[in-house]
């Protein structure tokens, strides 16, 4: 029946010899090796501990997609602390699989071209292995979505090691009962129908091959077996369930936990789409990382904040940018508390020389059961001011941001040809910040603020705060010149609001990016990810801005 599947690579009877059937690679050594009594029809090779058969010539083993099927039984309990080797794939210290099983006999291992991580195969009936019983064993992987299987039932993985055959050296020599690479151990060992294949075959086709090899009563008593275990287990997580449900406080309302003083220090607060970048906003309120532009680097982009502005009827007006750090002429406020429940993050300023209470939230679209709208590349910021005095204040809040386009191209950024413009669409007021021509990224910071105004561009940050401090706006052109070589443009939105005595009132901005490429990951070379250019996911990203 083996011999029929089109995709059977290797197979190693070991019916009193080391044969390939394929005439492929026939095994070596086993020197002090017998035959026995096999698992199936014919005799199966009994190895001695650290003298296991070697095939040199297995290129063709390996692949996207790969099973190897085997089985095995033990024939003394092993010795000392090491695990012991049932089959492997290496040169030298490089694996590309290692297959053994525990030395206390309570489950299998396997380890892949990532030498540091084990992943362990638990048997699907919860029973320890036995000395002197056949076991059928078959690693199953469909590129990443790595499957083991036990007397034909699936076993569950725990461990990192997911990636079978596709890596690892480029010519390496499948060992069976013990290996090269340092601290796996070999015991006394029996093996019987080795096979390899280049797909990955599903329970149904596995369980065909123990029907077939005469298991039909072992299959059966298994599958009663991992029934009965899998009935127990389903019966405690109900009963955890419940317990869980019925207990009060699962429904209690929790307490915000507030962070204020030095913890402040550790505060990185990420806000961006799904998979679409962000920007992580730290504990003094700025946004200090920034890594929209599929760039995993960490970059500051200067000129971006925001900033108020208040004044009474009866007052002078007062200006800090929105954050504990100042920004050039724009003094910071005095202290702030930050409540991190994301995907909301709440900034409260506190300032006794700033006639309003300000606060500040940051955060991004996280909708369940909705990735599209869940991955949207932006980052919201929701301006709060509440007026506590007896008169009427006028607060107007701003918007400053660089035309960050560029900054994670080359080394240390490459801008050029940067320009902005303010446009108003349908009620909101945009700053369109974009290369001249490259369309392959663009910018948008929006508000629907009623009255606001923007300025494409600002000379330098002295008179951005002069005019903001005078007037509440920003002045300047409504598009701006493209910038030249190695410089970049920096633009601007304000919006108004109105207090009365006891009122609150809130102002939103919403900030968009767009990149069509970028290099993810350390390497020179750009890799595309699942959901780029429409893969997989169904939507582009032009669709999304």
């Amino acid at each position: 029946m083996l011999q029929s599947d089109p995709s059977l690579s290797g197979y190693w009877r070991l019916d009193g010899n080391l044969t390939d059937t394929l005439e492929k690679a026939p095994g070596k050594g086993g020197s002090s090796a017998s035959f026995v009594e096999g698992a199936v029809d014919g005799k199966a090779i009994c190895l001695v501990p650290n003298k296991p058969v070697s095939v040199t010539n297995t290129n063709h083993l390996r692949g996207r997609s790969a099973t190897i099927e085997l089985f095995f039984k033990l024939n003394s309990t092993p010795v000392g602390n090491e695990d012991p080797v049932i089959i492997a794939q290496t040169a030298g210290q490089q694996a590309r699989y290692i297959v053994g099983i525990k030395n206390d006999l309570s489950a299998l291992l396997y380890q892949n071209v990532n030498g540091n991580v084990l992943t362990t195969v638990n048997p699907p009936t919860d029973q320890q292995f036995e000395v002197g019983r056949w076991y059928h064993l078959a690693i199953t992987s469909y590129d990443l979505d790595v499957r083991a299987y036990l007397d034909g039932y699936e076993c569950s993985l725990v461990g990192g090691a997911f990636e079978f055959t596709r890596r690892g050296p480029k010519k390496s020599t499948m060992t069976l009962g013990a290996t090269t690479v340092n601290g796996w151990g070999s015991t006394d060992i029996c093996l019987d129908e080795v096979a390899c294949y280049a797909k990955g075959l599903t329970r149904a086709e596995i369980q065909d091959h123990l029907q077939a090899a005469g298991w039909a009563e072992r299959l059966k008593a298994t599958g009663e077996l991992v029934a009965r275990v899998e009935s127990e287990r389903n019966a405690r997580r109900a009963r955890k369930e419940q317990s869980i449900l019925n207990d009060p406080a699962l429904t209690a309302p929790g307490t915000t936990r507030i962070y204020e003083g030095e913890n402040l220090d550790a505060i990185s607060f990420m806000v961006g789409g799904i998979g679409s970048g962000a920007i992580q906003f730290n504990g003094k309120a700025e946004p200090a990382i920034w890594q929209i532009a599929c760039n995993f680097n960490e970059v500051r982009i200067d000129d971006s904040f925001l900033a108020v502005r208040a004044q009474s009827d009866d007052g002078e007006s007062v200006v800090r940018a929105l954050q504990t750090e100042p920004v050039g002429p724009f003094a910071a406020m005095a202290s702030l508390k930050f409540e991190g429940e994301y995907p909301l993050g709440k900034y409260r300023f506190e300032d006794s020389a700033f006639p309003v209470e300000m606060e500040l939230e940051v955060f991004n679209p996280f909708i369940p059961m909705d990735l599209k709208n869940s991955a949207i590349p932006c980052a919201i910021y929701k301006v709060t001011a509440k007026n506590t005095s007896s008169s009427q204040v006028k607060v107007d809040v701003l918007a400053s941001q660089k035309n960050a386009l560029g900054y994670s191209e080359g080394k240390g950024g490459r801008f050029g040809n940067n320009g902005n413009q303010v446009l108003s669409e349908n009620g909101a007021t945009l700053l369109h910040m974009t290369r001249q021509e490259i369309d392959n990224a663009d910018m948008v910071l929006m508000t629907n603020a009623d009255h606001a105004s923007g300025c494409a561009s600002w000379n330098s940050l002295e008179d951005l705060h002069s005019t903001f401090d005078a007037s509440g706006n920003c002045s300047g052109p409504a598009t701006s010149q493209f910038s030249a070589a190695g410089k970049t443009i920096n633009g601007a939105l304000s919006a108004p609001i109105e207090l009365a005595p006891g009122e609150s009132k809130s102002v939103t901005f919403v900030l968009t990016w767009y990149f069509k490429t970028g290099n993810h990951g350390a390497g020179k070379k750009p890799v595309k990810l699942e959901g780029e250019s429409g893969q997989s996911v169904g939507w582009l990203h032009t669709g999304q801005n």
